[in-house]
């Protein structure tokens, strides 16, 4: 899957702040991944031709390019068409595809529809370049997008290398599907989705970079990578945070799932290895990052626990009011930034973070659907709990902070920090400290204005981290000192 790089999207900008979800993969695979946000000039051909956005001038190098797919990938690809759409083609095949990957979590259809709405409206699927769609056995180019990307590259790398790299991408798709059924549907949740579109993408990168050094297009992958991560600066703060998120989780998705699918390939059964990693994902996003873990089926059961833990808890709202969607406590907006600060990162989610789970819970008859988001750590000892607690915080509210602009404006802020001594009848006394934090937004992007909150509270070695919209934030402090609690319990218990 391939999408428009932010600084060339001529879609209106319409994001939540608080629920940027990813749109890769879903229902095909599009290249240049994840949906994005921003504004560009329009610079493409004014009047082309027939044959250009018929498709048919590109015939003879798809052909071409299916031919070494196949013989490379040892698949027949007969079957798969190449044809240029339009933006509502495009969509279809997203809204169907985030579809299925809700339905596992969220049982409410109606709901499950409503926020695919919002999601689609606040990340367009009309900037997708080029998706590889299941249904059709076709790989889909969207007109205005594609020629846009010729335009973009023309002075930096022939046509013909340009569409090569492109197609290699999207044929490679085309090819797991066939190989490996990779887009049948399956009882997977949420989370699971994220993970195969990662090491879906990353084996078309890998396998497209190999192509192109045999297909002498290696300057039309540099270039076309190029223009996937290509972005402007903006002035606005809002405006500047959600594109430098979603420009960091596209490169999450396709270099780290690259860098997964490398480490795999480089073993002496990497194929066995792959096909494992498409027929049973990772349940959480560590693994990606720390390929020498996968299959890592301890670690997973542990965050299991914890996520039964979090929906078996009483929250400060009624079970039937909120819908919940599982999510991978990695935000791979983490990375990406500054490459050398990447090991870091890996070395504390793999050797500082024994389980964690994170639950998004939205209001069901809420017509802009932003989350209240509970995710719980269990870290190694106390030290790290308490030092991470504060940096989640303190990130967190920054983050808040730093959006008040033109198109965010945030009132009644307000910052404390408290500490308490609980005696338990199982755990003796018990020492929480609790960051909070909140205040009013009023978001001119999707034309809402509500109430925020952050709670961050650690005790033990645990973190429970609490950030999204809700009115009642004493609430959120006893629920999250009672989780704690629990968490603790239950971890005494197994002991």
């Amino acid at each position: 899957m391939f999408d428009i790089p932010a600084s060339r999207r001529k879609t209106p900008l319409a994001a939540s702040l608080l629920a940027v979800v990813l749109l890769v993969l879903l229902s095909g695979c599009s290249t240049v991944g994840q949906e994005r946000s921003g504004s560009f000039p329009t610079s493409v051909a004014s009047e082309p031709a027939d044959d250009v956005t018929s498709g048919e001038a590109y015939q003879p190098w798809f052909h071409s390019a299916r031919a070494l797919v196949a013989a490379e990938l040892d698949v027949n690809l007969s079957h798969i068409s190449l044809r240029i759409v339009d933006t509502p083609t495009i969509q279809g095949h997203a809204r169907n595809g985030l579809l299925r990957a809700m339905r596992h979590d969220i049982d409410n259809d109606v709901f499950a529809k409503a926020l695919v709405r919002n999601i689609l409206t606040a990340q367009s699927s009309g900037s997708v370049l080029a998706i590889y769609s299941p249904e059709a056995k076709a790989i889909l180019l969207h007109r205005e997008n594609f020629l846009d990307y010729l335009n973009a590259v023309a002075n930096l790398t022939s046509e013909q290398q340009a569409v090569q790299a492109l197609l290699f991408h999207e044929l490679i798709h085309a090819a797991d599907d066939v190989k490996h059924k990779v887009f049948e549907q399956r009882n997977a949740s949420y989370q699971e989705v994220f993970s195969k579109s990662t090491i879906l993408e990353g084996h078309a990168q890998w396998q497209a970079r190999r192509l192109c050094q045999l297909a002498d297009c290696k300057a039309g992958f540099e270039q076309l990578n190029n223009y996937m991560f290509s972005r402007n600066n903006v002035d606005d703060p809002a405006l500047s945070y959600i594109q430098t998120r979603n420009f960091r989780n596209l490169q999450f998705v396709y270099r780290e799932g690259e860098r997964f699918v490398d480490h795999l390939m480089r073993k002496s059964n990497g194929e066995l290895l792959l096909e494992q990693a498409f027929n049973n994902p990772p349940r959480d996003s560590l693994q990606i990052i720390d390929p020498a873990s996968f299959p890592n089926r301890g670690r997973e059961n542990r965050n299991l626990q914890i996520s039964n833990l979090i929906k078996a808890s009483r929250k400060p709202w009624r079970d039937n009011e909120k819908s919940l969607l599982t999510r991978n406590i990695v935000a791979a907006a983490a990375f990406a930034g500054q490459p050398e600060a990447r090991d870091p990162i890996v070395e504390f989610y793999t050797e500082r973070v024994i389980a964690a789970a994170k639950h998004e819970y939205y209001d069901q008859k809420d017509e802009v659907p932003i989350p209240i988001a509970i995710t719980v750590m269990q870290t190694d000892n106390d030290t790290t709990a308490v030092d991470t607690a504060s940096l989640i915080f303190e990130s967190t509210a920054g983050t808040y902070r730093n959006l008040d602009g033109q198109l965010v404006q945030l009132s009644h802020w307000h910052n404390d920090i408290h500490s308490a001594s609980i005696v338990d009848n199982l755990l003796g006394k018990v020492d929480i400290t609790m960051h909070t934090a909140g205040g009013h937004m009023i978001n001119h992007m999707i034309q809402a204005g509500y109430p925020f909150t952050v709670v961050t509270a650690s005790s033990s070695d645990f973190i429970v981290h609490i950030d999204g919209r809700f009115d009642d934030q004493h609430g959120l402090m006893q629920y999250a000192g009672h989780l704690l609690i629990a968490l603790q319990r239950k971890a005494l218990q197994q002991r």
